[in-house]
């Protein structure tokens, strides 16, 4: 028989529950989108290299893998890095360990490969972007820390570390020390060109053009098609850029899920890591093969896909799968007259140019480029 005196003392032990958890849901510092990480002492910033990494704990000891998680020695390093683009997303799954900030970054999310989820503590960070990011299981407390440059645990300690525990944690903005970059490789006259891929969706401005490539001929000519304002996220493309500098070609990450692009002939790379951190060894890149993958470079004073004289592909690059395609040529050029826009913000111009992307006024016998298709003149 439940007696009065039972019942109350159930409710009261459900109330004190029910405040735990509200205590726990209502724990989130940062509402939910991109940011940077740096440290404050050291000014390194936080990049996903890997998507491997581990952590087990054993009463108030920690063993972990954090090897997936690169400290690059200031911003300069980071800001075309895809890598240090962090989505936080904070859940409440009424377990310690899975109650918290998952961070996100190419494709990869640390509390799948760790099994935990990450706290922050506000304390310190109030008005300043400075925070205190920590794991807790049982009395264990796990500090997370730049030490001599690696990713590490802190475990209840306050030792000669402790500064190193303190974190900027930014929202992605187009401000000075938020922003995202791209510094692109091979200028063509006025023209900076570079290839990207990026797990998340970002936003365009004018002075940059992103282009997927959306056929090869059997003549050696590629055909772009661009996409206008918002690039998809987990989207390879080649991007057009009026500068050089960073700074000049802020693309800004966007929380949306945007239509995928469909008949993309690029495809990209993640990772390309081989290295053996505190024991454990991170090995995870793409083995170059000529036979399928052309990259992008500079053929004749035009931008091309070829063949690279790299072991394995570039990390947050794309590049240009042949193995479906009839045309294997070492070089295949792409020729700004073969370009397109996508269909539903398509201007037609009726302008001809020839194979070599030059507008010819008066074209004679030979096979010529209008609005992105080809046509003969016999």
């Amino acid at each position: 028989m439940i007696t009065l005196l039972s019942m109350k003392r159930f409710l009261s032990a459900l109330f004190v529950m029910m405040l735990m958890g509200a205590a726990d849901v209502f724990a989130q510092v940062f509402p939910d989108g991109y940011y940077r990480i740096s440290n404050q002492v050291t000014g390194r910033h936080a990049s996903l290299v890997d998507k491997k990494g581990s952590m087990t704990v054993s009463g108030s000891s920690y063993k972990y893998d954090f090897g997936a998680i690169a400290l690059k020695d200031n911003f300069d390093a980071v800001v075309d890095d895809p890598g240090a683009i962090i989505r936080f997303e904070y859940r409440y799954l009424g377990k310690s360990a899975l109650n918290g900030y998952y961070l996100e970054a190419q494709g990869v999310n640390t509390t799948d490969i760790i099994n935990r989820a990450l706290k922050i503590d506000e304390e310190q960070g109030e008005g300043t972007n400075l925070y205190i990011p920590y794991a807790k299981e049982s009395i264990a407390m796990g500090y997370v820390i730049d030490n001599n440059g690696q990713f590490t645990v802190l475990v209840n300690s306050a030792s000669s570390l402790y500064p190193n525990r303190f974190w900027y944690i930014k929202p992605v903005t187009n401000g000075n020390d938020t922003y995202f970059g791209v510094k692109p490789t091979i200028q063509i006259g006025n023209k900076y060109y570079t290839t990207l891929y990026a797990s998340f969706a970002f936003q365009l401005p004018s002075s940059v053009k992103a282009y997927y490539v959306s056929g090869v001929d059997d003549e050696g000519g590629v055909t772009l098609t661009e996409i206008k304002n918002k690039v998809p996220g987990a989207t390879p493309v080649l991007l057009e850029c009026n500068s050089a500098n960073a700074a000049d070609n802020k693309l800004l990450p966007i929380d949306e899920t945007l239509p995928e692009i469909s008949g993309n002939l690029l495809q990209g790379v993640y990772f390309n890591i081989y290295k053996t951190i505190r024991g454990y060894k991170h090995q995870n890149r793409t083995k170059y093969d000529a036979k399928t993958m052309r990259v992008l470079k500079e053929v004749d004073g035009k931008i091309a896909f070829g063949k690279s004289s790299d072991t394995y592909l570039a990390a947050n690059k794309a590049y240009l799968d042949i193995s479906t395609l009839t045309n294997k040529s070492d070089n295949i050029s792409v020729s700004t007259g073969i370009i397109t826009v996508q269909a539903e913000q398509q201007k037609l111009s009726n302008k001809v140019y020839d194979l070599q992307g030059r507008e010819v006024k008066n074209p004679s016998h030979g096979v010529y480029i209008r609005n992105g298709k080809k046509f003969v003149v016999k």
